[in-house]
């Protein structure tokens, strides 16, 4: 849901003023398409745990090498639901710190297809406000710093052409977060506008040809000067 939520305030940014409206009839984990201009798709897909990530990642680069639409930007994040869900034997830590080796590939091969790859780093947890027992107990702020961690250590950061951190727009605002995990929408307007002033240099610049200045005078009438004068 972090990564739902940057993509609802990057939608805002880009002019979807609704995007990400509290709407409790609509249902939580699903994908979601957005058309902006008439011709982008900015298309969201649910994908919760590292090996969902992993999975989607794979069938996006596949359908690239195949001669699909290529992706100009890629935008993962994640942690937080593998630490509460699957995260609890040795057996869990040693398959997740594998699966993340093969995310991390995925990422660098995305990059060689020319796409730009961002890492949403999971932002700060409100511990005091985590509504749920098994919240409280595997997923504070403590245990999400050390998820973070490993996600360092098995390359996820490094395969990224931009690391995008969430404790850089989240810590000085935890107490906002009213269920521990979720924020306002105005704070990730701020992840989504650090990353939209990242997009400029994260993207391939469009060859557009010379622009040629018109010569000086030449926009000029002699006539309008002298009534000018006369005047």
């Amino acid at each position: 849901s972090m990564t739902r939520n940057l993509y609802s305030a990057s939608l805002r940014i880009m002019g979807v003023a609704g995007s990400g409206a509290y709407d409790a009839t609509l249902p939580k984990h699903q994908g979601i398409t957005s058309i902006l201009w008439g011709t982008t798709p900015v298309v969201f897909k649910w994908a919760p745990l590292a090996v969902d990530q992993l999975a989607v990642l794979k069938e996006v680069n596949d359908n690239s090498v195949d001669g699909n639409t290529a992706q100009d930007l890629i935008v993962l994040g994640g942690g937080a639901w593998d630490r509460l869900h699957v995260y609890a034997t040795d057996e869990d830590r040693q398959s997740h710190a594998a699966t993340l080796k093969e995310l991390s590939a995925e990422m660098l091969r995305s990059q060689q297809q020319n796409a730009a790859v961002v890492w949403l780093i999971p932002t700060t947890i409100n511990s005091q406000a985590l509504n749920t027992e098994e919240k409280r107990d595997h997923m504070r702020e403590e245990d999400m710093e050390a998820m973070r961690s490993v996600y360092f250590k098995n390359g996820v950061l490094s395969a990224s052409s931009f690391v995008l951190d969430g404790p850089t727009f989240t810590a000085s605002r935890v107490s906002e977060s009213f269920d521990g995990v979720h924020y306002p929408p105005q704070v990730y307007d701020a992840g989504a506008q650090i990353l939209m002033n990242a997009i400029d240099w994260l993207l391939p610049l469009n060859e557009v040809e010379p622009v040629i200045p018109p010569q000086i005078g030449k926009m000029s009438n002699p006539m309008l000067g002298f009534m000018m004068l006369v005047l």
